[in-house]
Order: C-alpha cells, then sequence, then structure tokens
C-alpha cells in the first residue's frame, strides 16, 4: 500500500463488492445500502471506476445518482444551482435548528447576507495573532519527545479558535461539555446516516444524544443572554448576529441566532480539527516534504511567529495544506440535491425530487484529473499544473453560492497552526504504529486513535521561537 493511503473502514469482503459488474447489483429491499454501510468511500471509488459519469444506487428502492465528473458537479453546483433544493437532513436539523447548513430558499440567503461581514478578510486577520498565540501556549508545556493524541488536541485547539470568534472569550470553563457534546452528536449521526441499527438498539444513543444537545443548547444561549443583558458591542460574531438588520428592519430572533452559533461551533471546529490531523499524518510519513516546509519556514520567518502577511511567502505550506485537504477532504460528500423540476444530467433525465448526491472524495481521488491520484505529493499544485485542472476537480469546501462562508477563516488558521508548531517541533509515526482505518460519517475521520511523538527540532529553534512569542 502507498505510505500515503489510509486503510479504509470496514474492506470489502466479497467478490460482489470487490469486482463490480458492468451495472452494480443491490440485494432484495435495501439495494446497494449494505455496500455503502461496509465500506462507504471504497464501495464509490470502486463504482466511480466503473460505472461512468453518472452512477446509479438504489436505497430501499430509492434510485439515487451520485455525480462522477466535474462538469456534472459545476452543473449542480453553478449553473443549475436554482434547479436544485438543498436536502432536509432531519438527524442534523435536530441539533442546529435553521442555521447556514441545514436551511435553503430566502432564509438561507438572508442568514447568509448577515454573516457574511463576519468573514470578510480583513476581519479574519484581526483573530490571527490569537491563532498563534493560542498554538504557542499549547505548546509550551510539551515535553521532547511526548506523545499526543493529534486529533484531540487539534479539536480543542480549533474549539478555542472559533469561539474567540464567536464570543471574543474563550470557553474554558465549557471546553470540556461542549467538547463531549459534540462527540456525542456526531457518534449519533454515525448511527442514524445509513437507518440499520434496530430501535431498541439505539434508545441509550438518544439518550446521550438528547442530554448533549441540551448542554450546547444551554451554553449557547446562555452566552446571548450574557450578551444582551450586558449590553456591549464587541467584534466578534455574537454581536454582529444580535445586530443584523436585513432590508425591512428587522433582525434575528433569539433561535435563528442560536441555530447559527450552533452551526458554526460544529463546522467551524471539527472539520478544521480532522484536516489538520491528516496534515500531521502525512507529514510524519513524509520526512522529506516535512524537510522542505522546515526549510522554507526558517528561510521566511526566520524564528518569528507566523503573521497573515507572511502566508504569502510560504508556498510550499500552501501545497502541502492543499494536497493534505485533496486526499483527504472532511467534507467527503456535500448534502445532497433534490431537483426542483425534471433535469438531465449527462444525458439522463433526473425526475423531480429525485436523490443527487456531490462526493468531493471521487473527484478529488478520480485518474483522469489526478496522476496516481493516491499519491501524496505536494508538487503537483504548481501553478501550471493547477491551471490546467478542471476547477471542480477539487473542491474541498463545496463550491457555487454555497461555497463554504468559513473557507478564508480555515485556510488561514490551518497555515498560521501548521507554521507555528513546525517552527519547533517534528512530528513522528511511533514504532509499529498502523496506519489508522478512515471513517467516514458527517466528516471524515480517522477512525482508530491517532498518536504522534513530538520531537523537538533543535534548542535554538525553541527558544528562539518562544523569546519572539512572549520575550
Amino acid at each position: 500500500m502507498n505510505s500515503s493511503t489510509l486503510t479504509l473502514d470496514h474492506p470489502p469482503s466479497s467478490p460482489e463488492a470487490a469486482t463490480l459488474p458492468s451495472e452494480p447489483r443491490g440485494l432484495p429491499g435495501v439495494g446497494h445500502l449494505l455496500y455503502l454501510a461496509r465500506n462507504p468511500l471504497g464501495y464509490m471509488l470502486q463504482l466511480s471506476r466503473t460505472q461512468g459519469d453518472l452512477i446509479r444506487l438504489s436505497i430501499r428502492g430509492r434510485p439515487v445518482y451520485v455525480l462522477n465528473h466535474p462538469d456534472l458537479v459545476e452543473q449542480v453546483l453553478v449553473a443549475d444551482s436554482r434547479k436544485f433544493r438543498r436536502a432536509g437532513n432531519d438527524t442534523m436539523s435536530e441539533v442546529l435548528g435553521q442555521g447556514l447548513l441545514t436551511s435553503d430558499g430566502e432564509l438561507w440567503r438572508r442568514q447568509r447576507r448577515a454573516i457574511q461581514p463576519a468573514f470578510h478578510h480583513e476581519r479574519i486577520a484581526r483573530y490571527c495573532d490569537f491563532f498563534v498565540e493560542s498554538t504557542r501556549d499549547y505548546l509550551l508545556p510539551l515535553r521532547d519527545g511526548e506523545v499526543r493524541d493529534i486529533h484531540a488536541d487539534m479539536q480543542r485547539l480549533t474549539l478555542q479558535n472559533v469561539a474567540r470568534v464567536l464570543f471574543d472569550v474563550g470557553v474554558e470553563q465549557d471546553m470540556e461539555a461542549v467538547k463531549t457534546s459534540l462527540d456525542t452528536i456526531l457518534a449519533r449521526f454515525d448511527h442514524h446516516w445509513l437507518g440499520l441499527l434496530p430501535a431498541w438498539l439505539l434508545r441509550s444513543v438518544e439518550r446521550r444524544y438528547r442530554a448533549a444537545s441540551a448542554t450546547l443548547d444551554r451554553i449557547v444561549r446562555r452566552h446571548i443572554l450574557e450578551r444582551q443583558q450586558s449590553g456591549l458591542q464587541g467584534e466578534d460574531l455574537l454581536s454582529m448576529l444580535l445586530q443584523a438588520r436585513d432590508a425591512d428592519g428587522s433582525g434575528m430572533s433569539e433561535q435563528q441566532v442560536r441555530d447559527e452559533i450552533l452551526t458554526l461551533i460544529m463546522a467551524g471546529h471539527e472539520t478544521t480539527a480532522s484536516a489538520l490531523t491528516f496534515v500531521w499524518y502525512l507529514l510524519s510519513r513524509h520526512p522529506e516534504v516535512e524537510a522542505r516546509l522546515h526549510a522554507e519556514l526558517e528561510a521566511v520567518l526566520g524564528g518569528r511567529p507566523p503573521t497573515v502577511a507572511e502566508l504569502q511567502r510560504l508556498p510550499y505550506l500552501d501545497k502541502i495544506l492543499q494536497e493534505s485537504l485533496r486526499l483527504y477532504p472532511p467534507a467527503f460528500a456535500l448534502l445532497d440535491r433534490f431537483p426542483m423540476e425534471d433535469v438531465t444530467l449527462a444525458g439522463v433525465r433526473i425526475p423531480k425530487d429525485t436523490e443527487v448526491q456531490v462526493w468531493p472524495w471521487l473527484q478529488h481521488r478520480d485518474p483522469r484529473f489526478w496522476e496516481e491520484p493516491d499519491r501524496f505529493d505536494p508538487e503537483r499544485w504548481n501553478q501550471d499544473g493547477a491551471r490546467q485542472r478542471h476547477r471542480f476537480s477539487f473542491y474541498p469546501f463545496g463550491g457555487g453560492t454555497r461555497l463554504c462562508i468559513g473557507v478564508r477563516f480555515a485556510q488561514m488558521e490551518m497555515a498560521l497552526m501548521v507554521a507555528t508548531i513546525a517552527q519547533r517541533y517534528r512530528l513522528t509515526a511511533l514504532p509499529g504504529q498502523r496506519e489508522p482505518r478512515l471513517h467516514a460519517s458527517i466528516t471524515l475521520r480517522a477512525k482508530d486513535r491517532l498518536s504522534l511523538r513530538f520531537v523537538a527540532r533543535s534548542a535554538t529553534t525553541s527558544r528562539t521561537g518562544l523569546l519572539h512569542s512572549y520575550g
């Protein structure tokens, strides 16, 4: 196996799953559901190699079409986007309400207009010093050779960052409660997205989920109430949401503010934490890439903390981040679309209200657009190569009008955090460590605990970095 390819969760065990016929066969009653449950990523990659530009599946008797070419992705997300509505995900809506991720139509457009100014480049740049500061605070107690659960650490760091943007304060007193609640809610998605488990087995899952949802709701509403009672108006997103007014002068209800805050907490930390985890995994497996990154950081920063202005002078760091997002996009599949009228895709008539799925995972690993697509190669992101590729052969943040509102936020945050940590440490795999399996649920994650060892690059580098930050 190529060293940059993680083991897929539940690899296919039957000849039928491993060698698909020209038309995929399903099982009576459930169609292709069990194949997707066993190994969604591997199964869809297999179909993408044999089924043409439009893959037709059957899920419990319902037809489902999966886009398997960038032209079709562009048609659905851009050219014909107004002909499609977003899927109504009941499980997600129970938690997030009608936030940007789950709302549609005029409500979504109104909320997007209200929130967009908070993600302007100049406003995001104001938070970048905090991203660096919080990362360096995380590094202070670390010892040379210490082994850490890298995903858990990245979760905590990104949660701190998104809390500062939302509330202009940390959430240290709520950190464990928020993290535990989010983990419980994500686990509930695992059980519900295919609907395979019997109701009696889900009762304990439901109890934990409802308690976790109530905890998150209570924390967010407390912050909203405290801000309203204080009368203070800050530069954080909560202040902007409370002050936002539509064209008719009306503002958001408390429920709408709550829905957007929870949406941004969920989407703004888990996806970035997962993306960073895979960056560190890939660097630990490719020391030659890591060495080039260290050389670039030293040449450009010379031990100084990174700043937003200097990110454009770190092109190799950007290539690493892009390549990692290509191989392991946290949003491996976007929320489904349903045509609001009959449409034609790849010459096939798709009836109104038929489920259409968009999987960045497939286009990101398509050998028609990427040479050796499973290989980790930051150099493929040189300017000539990027200009020659279809823009929807790579879209980790979605595309069209519903491009992730926090794309700039996530890119800056990731770059600054990676640069800050890599200035002081190499992250190395443990001896005999198995490659973690991929787990596809609401986001793409490593199924197993991913422990990496922090190895100090040099005492000089460490001292210089700390003096520049705290001297």
